[in-house]
């Protein structure tokens, strides 16, 4: 930013990168049919299901959280947040 141009910023200063990674989140997720995970993890973090009230911080954390979860479940030690609840 040698002459001060608003435009020249780097990705985490511009955070175009979170909304990106939100939006391929959420695209990976309705593609494999995993989007409750999202969905009760923001209710669950957030008290808010409906994704499209995330703020940019809360979207960044969101992110964090479900590539955490997934790989948890994947692995055996998730928290069982993909697994319909008893009524």
């Amino acid at each position: 930013m040698l002459l001060g141009d608003p435009h020249d910023k780097g990705p985490s200063d511009s955070g175009w990168s979170v909304d990106w990674r939100f939006d391929q989140l959420l695209m990976k997720l309705k593609r494999h049919d995993l989007m409750p995970l999202a969905v009760r993890l923001a209710c669950y973090r957030f008290g808010t299901g409906d994704l499209s009230l995330l703020t940019r911080q809360q979207k960044a954390m969101l992110v964090v959280d479900c590539e955490k979860e997934l790989a948890a479940t994947v692995s055996g030690k998730g928290q069982r947040l993909l697994a319909p609840k008893p009524l």
